[in-house]
Formats: C-alpha cells, sequence, structure tokens
C-alpha cells in the first residue's frame, strides 16, 4: 500500500511528550487544538538562498524537548545555519506553554539583534 502521509498525535502523548513541562490548563486547551500533521523526508525539504536564505534566522534550542532530540535540533542548524542561535532550559516541545516569559526574553533579545 501507500505510506502514510499525515499522523495526529494522541492525547497520551500530547500530554506525556510534547507538554510534560508546560501547565495541566494550557495542555488541555491545547490538545483541544490538535490538527493533522504532514509527513516529510528531510532529504526532499531544499532551502535556496535566493528565497529562504535571504532572511536572517535564528534557532531556539529547547533543552528538554522529547520530540527532537538535541541531535536533531543541531543538525537542523547544521543543514540550515542561522545567524542566531539560543537555548531555553526547562522547557518541553511547546515552549511557547513550558517558558513563556523565557520565550518572550528571547524573542525580544533575537528581534533586537537581528532589525
Amino acid at each position: 500500500g501507500n505510506p502514510p502521509t499525515g499522523f495526529i498525535f494522541g492525547p497520551k502523548y500530547t500530554s506525556q511528550v510534547l507538554y510534560r513541562y508546560s501547565p495541566p490548563e494550557d495542555a488541555a486547551l491545547a490538545s483541544t487544538l490538535v490538527r493533522p500533521n504532514r509527513v516529510t523526508n528531510a532529504e526532499e525539504v531544499v532551502f535556496s538562498k535566493a528565497n529562504y536564505g535571504s532572511v536572517d534566522r535564528a534557532f531556539v534550542i529547547v533543552e528538554k524537548d522529547e520530540v527532537l532530540s538535541k541531535q536533531i535540533q543541531e543538525w537542523m542548524i547544521e543543514k540550515n545555519p542561522p545567524k542566531r542561535v539560543e537555548r531555553i532550559q526547562g522547557s518541553d516541545h511547546m515552549v511557547m506553554t513550558s517558558q513563556p516569559a523565557k520565550l518572550v526574553a528571547c524573542l525580544l533579545g533575537i528581534a533586537h539583534d537581528l532589525s
């Protein structure tokens, strides 16, 4: 048969992996917003200097991400080097709910430095 083209994270995975360090009320609200994700092959993704490469980029490494391991995050940085790399400790994959104040401070710093 044909390979899958998408997937949906289940409630157990969502609460135990995506939102592990997030407040329970945020995780509960977020679970109502789950939508299908497209399956992609990393080898298919091509970034060009003329388009995507013409924008200054930053990458925020999330230290306790259980979706994208440290090795995968470093591979993403290596394959598409950003102008700036930041780290946020103590966050799950959904840094906007598990460490919102740290994320805001990080994004403000990036915006200031790259503008």
